[in-house]
């Protein structure tokens, strides 16, 4: 009999807000792409070049994310500290997303008549 996991909303959020960034998304898909040759491609890959990004879990996809986002992950994980984890990445992801449209300092209206009020002493 097949397992039904339920994932928490905090993941789910987290890899719905991926698509939005297209450079992240697209470093991911190539990382997941090497991950899936990974074999291949350590043992073909010239020395010196251990940086090569792969993603063969779950895990090394938020190691991923986190990286790009500055987010210093160290240890051993529950399933709620991920969560939380993938809560606080979103947040930031979110954050970074955020567009501004008007860059402009508001303009202030000209006082078109000023009354002073009789015996105003300055």
């Amino acid at each position: 009999m097949k397992e039904i996991v339920m994932l928490d909303q905090r993941i789910i959020s987290l890899m719905q807000e991926l698509p939005n960034h297209p450079a992240l998304y697209e470093r991911m898909k190539e990382a997941e792409r090497q991950g899936a040759k990974a074999h291949s491609t350590i043992f073909t890959t010239p020395t010196g070049h251990d940086d090569i990004p792969l993603i063969q879990s779950f895990e090394q996809g938020l190691g991923f994310i986190a990286a790009e986002l500055d987010v210093i992950v160290h240890g051993d994980y529950t399933y709620e500290d991920i969560c939380i984890l993938c809560d606080k990445m979103h947040k930031r992801l979110l954050d970074r997303r955020t567009i501004v449209l008007n860059t402009e300092a508001p303009k202030h209206k000209a006082l078109e008549h000023i009354v002073i009020p009789p015996g105003y002493k300055h």
